[in-house]
């Protein structure tokens, strides 16, 4: 998973698509806290969806 400083970065991405990911890269972060079975589901979840919008990189 790319970091919040390799997002900033990344050229092709629009202001709005780099706000979008680092919301999705917090809330993965703050599943740390959460139910272990639920942080897997949502991991899988949330990384599908980036996934599917950007492409795997």
């Amino acid at each position: 998973m790319p970091t919040v400083l390799e997002i900033e970065k990344e050229e092709t991405l629009t202001t709005g698509e780099k706000r979008e990911i680092k919301a999705k890269i917090r809330r993965l972060r703050s599943l740390l806290d959460d139910d272990e079975k639920e942080q897997r589901e949502t991991f899988a979840y949330l990384k599908k969806s980036l996934d599917d919008h950007y492409g795997s990189r």
